[in-house]
């Protein structure tokens, strides 16, 4: 998980209020940032100048002699450096600074930064959680309401007969014998331990129902081939029988 420090652009150098505007804007080209904080002569934040800030005070009058003070714009919010992105990734301003546990001032970080680190999160997660879907033992496959298959893994591929290429986005029904996933839709009731045969292979299937702020949108199926534990145990009741008949004798 992300965290605000490891995004923001650490800075060694801050504006006061004895900086022009001219500073100001030779400090920003230099650090290529967007904007700088500025600090009293107690070292508190009170404020950001920013470009845009420059450029809606017009460019008329514009004279780099004017105190950078001047161009002070308090409306910013600071961050945590500990902050999680996905907890400030939707703030509304386009530049931030950060401050430690200390309240002392370490860096900036712009809106755009944080979205795309955030991006970059969300899209590493979803490859993970892709791999471990891929990867799972057993057979999950989902549809979602209207009985649409969204997601196959292979392990779900033999007791489906299908592919995951031939059936995402085709109906339940249209590739593999139903096995309950639509009534788990209709019903919102999750279903457990149902055996089903594929051929000569024997499966128990667990199904869920997939749930949204409250409402029913799909649901999910996990196969597990029981097979030659169901051989096993066959083997071993044909044991006991014979155990039983042989105390008989």
């Amino acid at each position: 998980m992300l965290r605000v420090g490891q995004v923001m652009s650490r800075l060694s150098v801050c504006l006061y209020s004895y900086h022009t505007i001219g500073d100001a804007l030779t400090l920003i080209k230099e650090r290529k940032v967007t904007g700088l904080p500025l600090l009293n002569d107690q070292g508190r934040l009170m404020g950001m100048v920013t470009k845009e800030q420059i450029f809606e005070k017009g460019l008329e009058n514009f004279n780099a002699e004017n105190k950078a003070v001047d161009y002070l714009t308090t409306r910013f919010l600071p961050l945590k450096e500990d902050a999680l992105l996905e907890d400030v990734r939707e703030l509304p301003f386009d530049i931030y600074p950060v401050l430690n546990n200390q309240e002392e001032i370490t860096g900036v970080v712009t809106r755009y930064s944080l979205m795309n680190a955030y991006l970059q999160q969300v899209q590493l997660r979803s490859q993970e959680l892709e791999a471990v879907f891929d990867s799972a033992h057993n057979g999950i496959l989902a549809i979602n309401k209207q009985g649409i298959i969204t997601s196959l893994n292979p392990a779900a591929e033999r007791p489906t007969m299908s592919t995951k290429e031939k059936a995402v986005g085709r109906f339940l029904n249209d590739i593999i014998i139903p096995t309950g996933l639509l009534e788990v839709v209709r019903s919102g009731i999750p279903e457990f331990g149902t055996k089903f045969k594929v051929g000569r292979r024997l499966y128990i299937s667990n199904r869920t129902p997939i749930i949204k702020d409250g409402e029913v949108v799909g649901a999910v199926g996990v196969f597990q081939d029981v097979s030659e534990l169901e051989k096993i145990l066959q083997e071993l009741r044909s044991v006991k029988q014979l155990n039983e008949e042989l105390q008989t004798i």
